[in-house]
């Protein structure tokens, strides 16, 4: 690999991204700033919990569950999560 080092360094098109050995090359990687960006993005629900209340309706008898999801829209995850929460509570 050294030999590769040293031969594209003394051409034009030399890639400075090569490295002698790996903990250099690491070193270098841990020094470069992040390109990724923390998206702090709030979740407006679609619905409220109390949408969901009239919705589901308890079973025991049975052991099942009778949900009516018309014209109800889950736009997001957080929908979704809020309406399984409300599930789990009960």
């Amino acid at each position: 690999m050294s030999c590769r080092i040293k031969s594209a360094g003394s051409r034009e098109n030399f890639d400075p991204n090569l490295f002698y050995d790996r903990e250099s090359a690491l070193e270098h990687l841990k020094a470069l700033p992040s390109l990724r960006v923390a998206k702090a993005v709030e979740k407006i629900l679609s619905f409220s919990r109390g949408d969901i209340n009239w919705r589901v309706e308890f079973l025991p008898e049975e052991d099942t569950m009778h949900v009516d999801f018309s014209e109800l829209s889950f736009e997001h995850a957080a929908d979704v999560n809020v309406f399984y929460d409300f599930v789990e509570e009960q």
